[in-house]
């Protein structure tokens, strides 16, 4: 565990351009402060002067619709920001710093706010989270899933990112722990040709079904799919996504759909098997893929994952009446 750094006395803020060309000849830019500007210019939903700090790159990947989508929610659930330090700080080996920042709000559990400044004092990523708090991830592994819930797809499919272990980037986020990500094969591949588009894979297009009653309670579209396999977006993790409140405090969470696929609004009421959307590559994917978790609340950055079991479902060719699926194992009605 690293040790939270107690925070740098406050300096006055500025541009970075200003800081690096001040009277008197230039001097180095204080990073934590572009970071600590930025985490609070997005809190006070000064959206225009965060954008005016990011990397033209970054700026291409997460433009103002996208910052409104993950911190408008936050704002009018927790209010103002009453303050922004940094807790931790990293340096990368290309010059890079990423440094882990609390926002404590007015109401409601602080949020960590990653934020990756570049030598030049331009921003290359933010990623927002609450922060951790103590949780009994015993009892969280042993939960029941109280929706009877089906496979948000057709036919059979493939499990991956799924049980134990780091080896599994879903099972060290919290919000992500028990996500798994599903993939169609033929002949032990997810594509045909060589692969270097998305319209090779075989989930690119399929569709994303409801995986039980309920009512969208999130949707978001718009998000642009990768120009191709491998080219992830690690900054606006789900994508275009939609969550499903399934009652009992559960949310069922589809994400990286294919951008304009969404046919479903915040409110609707949808069934079972029912379309939602289809099958994209949009967020942090590296190819053409369905994400599926179950939550107990409806956005991704204020839950914690619960896990989903299938209810009469097929896994590896047999009926089950609660099916947990495990890497590598395949799921069908």
């Amino acid at each position: 565990t690293t040790a939270a750094a107690e925070p740098r006395p406050a300096a006055r803020p500025q541009p970075a351009a200003a800081a690096a060309t001040a009277p008197g000849g230039p001097r180095e830019i204080d990073l934590e402060v572009v970071a600590r500007d930025v985490v609070r210019a997005l809190a006070d939903g000064k959206y225009d002067a965060a954008l005016e700090r990011f990397a033209p790159a970054f700026k291409a990947k997460m433009g103002k619709d996208q910052i409104a989508i993950t911190f408008d929610p936050l704002r009018d659930k927790r209010g103002h920001a009453k303050s922004v330090h940094a807790r931790l700080r990293h340096d990368e080996a290309d010059g890079n710093v990423t440094f882990t920042l609390k926002c404590a709000w007015s109401q409601g559990k602080p949020s960590d706010v990653r934020v990756v400044v570049q030598p030049d004092g331009l921003v290359a990523g933010v990623r927002v989270a609450d922060e951790v708090a103590a949780d009994d991830e015993l009892a969280r592994e042993r939960y029941e899933s109280k929706a009877r819930l089906r496979p948000p797809f057709q036919g059979t499919w493939v499990v991956r990112g799924a049980g134990p272990g780091k080896a599994n980037p879903h099972w060290v986020v919290r919000a992500q722990k028990f996500a798994v990500d599903f993939v169609m094969q033929e002949g032990g591949r997810t594509y045909r040709g060589d692969g270097k588009r998305n319209e090779d894979y075989l989930a690119w297009g399929q569709p994303a079904l409801s995986p039980g009653d309920g009512t969208v309670a999130v949707v978001v579209d718009g998000v642009p799919d990768n120009p191709a396999p491998g080219a992830g977006d690690p900054w606006f993790s789900p994508g275009n996504h939609v969550s499903i409140d399934l009652g009992g405090g559960e949310y069922a969470m589809l994400m990286h759909l294919q951008r304009g696929s969404v046919g479903v609004k915040v409110g609707d009421k949808v069934t079972a098997g029912q379309p939602i959307a289809r099958v994209g590559s949009s967020g942090n994917t590296t190819e053409p893929q369905l994400h599926f978790q179950l939550c107990d609340q409806a956005r991704l950055a204020d839950c914690a994952a619960l896990p989903a079991r299938f209810t009469d479902a097929t896994l590896d060719g047999k009926k089950v009446p609660r099916a947990l699926p495990a890497e590598g194992s395949r799921l069908a009605e």
